[in-house]
């Protein structure tokens, strides 16, 4: 999420940055795809420790069991080599290519956590109706408004300007 953030931030707020620490972003994300590698096999090595300790196995063979193994090693393992090899590399695009793939498998698990596979048993399907998805797309665009309104007036990108010091005011107090 912070790749994929900072890469549009980067471009959108360009005139911003202080361009001597403009070079500096693609530097930063190779670190935070080094970090985000590591992080996904972790997250792999125990989904895997999970499936294996539980005895799962006959469930593979099931429509769900496929749409598991999409989820698991399509947006968990492949962006986790991606993240790898771009660092190897220093390829900033397939990092941020593999940023974008691993934001959509995180999206793609918390809705199938939330809606495609909660309660995958009742013979009724859930869909939200079209109020909760204009409900989700104001406080999301309000979170985007908040954060452009905050960077184009605070010192968030940039060095804060300089605040001319203030006349020297003695106070006198008599008693």
């Amino acid at each position: 999420m912070v790749i994929v953030e900072g890469t549009i931030s980067h471009r959108v707020f360009s005139n911003q940055l202080d361009p001597k620490k403009h070079h500096q972003f693609d530097e930063m994300l190779l670190g935070l795809g080094k970090g985000a590698a590591v992080a996904m096999f972790v997250y792999y090595f125990f989904k895997v420790l999970v499936f294996v300790h539980d005895r799962q196995w006959n469930l593979l063979y099931s429509g769900w069991g496929a749409w598991y193994l999409f989820e698991v090693v399509g947006c968990v393992l492949v962006p986790c080599m991606m993240y790898a090899y771009a660092y190897r590399t220093r390829r900033v695009g397939l990092l941020r290519i593999a940023a974008v793939w691993a934001l959509l498998g995180i999206l793609l698990n918390r809705l199938n956590i939330s809606i495609i596979a909660f309660n995958w048993y009742l013979p009724v399907r859930y869909y939200p109706s079209w109020q909760e998805y204009v409900v989700t797309a104001t406080v999301v665009f309000t979170e985007i408004w908040v954060f452009r309104w905050i960077v184009l007036r605070m010192p968030v990108l940039r060095e804060a300007h300089e605040l001319p010091q203030a006349a020297k005011v003695t106070v006198r107090v008599t008693a």
